[in-house]
């Protein structure tokens, strides 16, 4: 799988959606910040185009239609557990999964962002103590997000998934932090920590693709513990998906 430095999942996948031509319309040679909106004209028709495989139909209100409702599995979080998901900055194949494909998510569904919604699936908010990203402050934080007043709580982002082209948090990526539909909250700007949450338009959950190609629908009430152990790719972890 590709890093989160660099192109999406996303993009890798174009060829495979028949979608050749916008593919080979991508400048695959530029690094850094290669998303259109941070600068780089090489790839700014290939930024706005709008996939519809990448997009819920359930979404029909989010905006921009170039982004994408299917976030790639980076793991429980970066802050607590590295780059223990499916998306690393190294090449993750079969042989590293030793949880088995079968137990580990690779997809899940995000809802994209939306300027001026309190709605907590479109949303990214701030948790009241600012400095809580050390690897100890990891459940604290978690428990911080969860229990958030989302009427009032700081709004610090509104463009959850708004763009498919880049691999990063805000975009494409999701982590397990959390339970899915809970809400996505960062720490103090360090945007590649925080709980970064799967959810969707469903009544009551999302669909997750596994990484052996299954899709099951997530509850909103899946044990929090299931749901970190589906997060991660050799946590050693068994998992019993009944009922959720």
């Amino acid at each position: 799988m590709t890093g989160v430095v660099g192109f999406s999942p996303h993009t890798m996948l174009l060829p495979y959606l028949e979608q050749q031509p916008l593919y080979h319309s991508i400048n695959l040679q530029i690094t850094g910040l290669i998303y259109w909106s941070l600068g780089s004209s090489d790839n700014d028709t290939a930024g706005r185009t709008s996939v519809a495989s990448f997009l819920c139909p359930s979404d029909l209100g989010g905006v921009p239609t170039n982004g994408t409702n299917y976030a790639g599995n980076i793991g429980i979080s970066l802050q607590k557990y590295g780059h223990n998901g499916i998306i690393a900055p190294t090449r993750v194949g079969y042989g590293s999964l030793s949880d088995g494909a079968s137990q580990t998510a690779a997809f899940a569904e995000i809802v994209l962002g939306a300027r001026d919604s309190r709605d907590p699936r479109r949303v990214v908010y701030s948790t009241p103590h600012l400095k809580l990203y050390h690897p100890e402050d990891f459940d604290k934080f978690t428990e911080e997000c969860r229990g958030l007043n989302t009427a009032t709580a700081p709004i610090v982002l509104d463009n959850r998934g708004n763009g498919w082209l880049e691999c990063n948090l805000q975009f494409v990526l999701y982590n397990h932090a959390n339970p899915i539909n809970s809400n996505t909250c960062a720490i103090n700007g360090a945007l590649s920590y925080g709980a970064w949450i799967a959810g969707s338009l469903h009544p009551g959950g999302g669909n997750v693709v596994f990484a052996d190609g299954h899709v099951k629908f997530i509850k909103n009430f899946v044990d929090l513990q299931v749901w970190r152990a589906l997060g991660s790719r050799a946590g050693g972890e068994i998992v019993t998906l009944e009922g959720f």
